[in-house]
């Protein structure tokens, strides 16, 4: 057996950078909370309402733009996020894809592929639920990015998934919305 012997001051040392250690850890969990309760979830009005478009003149976005990235990054499952989802009335969704990540300001899919495939979507504003859900394969959205460019660009698969979810929040119409509140009313 090794006994160590650690001088008053040196223990002080180890505590102190202990307790430092927690207190960075217990702040973090702290803020990942208070960033996490932004989230808006089930029948919260904004998640009905048509968001409105965003207008580059007189609307400050920088601060939305950066709340949606740091909510993303602290959900567990989260791929994608409309402004709405955080209670913000905004055309704005995010998409995150692999380690890419595109805001899209104002959105409008302006081409849909007759192909459409259905896979299991879930939501940050449903959490729990999960449903099967048709969508298109390939699609074609036009949008501003966060400089205010605007892009049009093709997206398949499941970054077209994504996109279609998100715009679908945008309208004020997610599909796991009726599914809810018809579980919740019985």
């Amino acid at each position: 057996m090794i006994t160590l012997f650690y001088k008053d001051n040196d223990m002080k040392k180890i505590k102190k950078r202990l307790k430092k250690t927690v207190d960075n850890k217990l702040q973090y969990e702290r803020y990942k909370k208070r960033i996490l309760s932004n989230l808006r979830k089930y029948d919260d009005p904004i998640l009905l309402e048509v968001s409105r478009d965003v207008d580059f003149e007189t609307d400050k976005i920088d601060d939305v733009l950066a709340l949606m990235g740091r909510v993303l990054s602290f959900s567990k499952t989260g791929v994608g996020l409309a402004a709405c989802q955080i209670g913000y009335n905004l055309n704005i969704a995010l998409i995150q894809d692999g380690d890419n990540r595109l805001f899209m300001i104002n959105p409008e899919i302006i081409k849909e592929s007759e192909d459409k495939s259905t896979l299991r979507e879930g939501c940050l504003s449903y959490p729990g639920l999960e449903l099967p859900i048709s969508r298109s394969e390939e699609i074609t959205v036009k949008f501003f990015d966060e400089k205010g460019k605007e892009q049009t660009n093709e997206y398949r698969g499941l970054t077209a998934r994504i996109i279609q979810h998100e715009i679908d929040h945008l309208k004020g119409a997610c599909q796991l919305y009726s599914v809810w509140k018809d579980n919740n009313n019985k």
